[in-house]
């Protein structure tokens, strides 16, 4: 008799995150990059938006630069070494804006199902 394995637990939609400095000048093409590989990975079209100079912002995001996409709360560069979380004066990240595929490895990397199996 064969064992058949459950499937797969069923994936919660990702918790996308967009953060922000309202004068960096990447914002708008992060918005715009981040939409483009929603679309193209068939997933929700929907973020959560944080000015980093807001006192509504989480403190534990307001250390990050602008733009900073994170991904199930993971910044999806891979960028481990933000700045200090809660620090003041939050500004442009120096490097390039992520581009749509790279949104979208991430994203699908995100929803993969484990390995292993």
């Amino acid at each position: 008799m064969s064992e058949h394995l459950p499937p797969y637990p069923e994936r919660k939609d990702l918790v996308v995150d967009l953060l922000f400095v309202d004068d960096c000048p990447h914002v708008e093409r992060a918005r715009q990059n981040l939409l483009t590989a929603l679309r193209e990975c068939g997933m929700n079209e929907h973020w959560e938006e944080w000015d980093l100079a807001s006192s509504l912002t989480p403190l534990h995001l307001r250390g990050y630069g602008s733009p900073t996409i994170l991904i199930d709360g993971r910044d999806l560069t891979g960028a481990t070494d933000h700045a200090n979380p809660g620090a003041a004066g939050a500004a442009c990240r120096l490097d390039e804006v992520p581009s749509v595929d790279a949104i979208g490895a991430a994203l699908r990397s995100s929803t993969d199902p484990p390995t292993g199996r």
